[in-house]
């Protein structure tokens, strides 16, 4: 909910600071792995680990997740064809995407 924030006097959205940020930190931690890169269609599955006590709606962090992997892991979010989003305690840095051909 916070990929984007609004100019309220132009009325304009755009790439909120703490997203870029996190858009940063996420590709260089794509990057230091080995990766194999999809043309096909795949299962995706993102295990999130909650950052605190809060109600969260995990349902919010997709969009974010598979865009980044749009270039390095897929050619276009449109080849997911099955996904799986859950909560989870057996996720040390926040998320685990696992991502398998079809």
């Amino acid at each position: 909910n916070v990929m984007y924030a609004t100019d309220f006097r132009t009325k304009r959205r755009f790439s909120s600071k703490r997203h870029q940020q996190w858009k940063r930190e996420a590709a260089l931690a794509l990057a230091l792995q080995e990766i194999q890169t999809f043309t096909g269609k795949v299962r995706f599955t993102l295990s999130l680990r909650r950052p605190d006590k809060r109600r969260r709606d995990c349902f919010n962090y997709v969009k974010a997740v598979s865009d980044l992997l749009i270039g390095p892991v897929l050619d276009d979010d449109s080849q997911i064809e099955d996904g799986r989003v859950y909560w989870t305690t057996d996720v040390e840095n926040g998320c685990r995407v696992e991502v398998e051909a079809l």
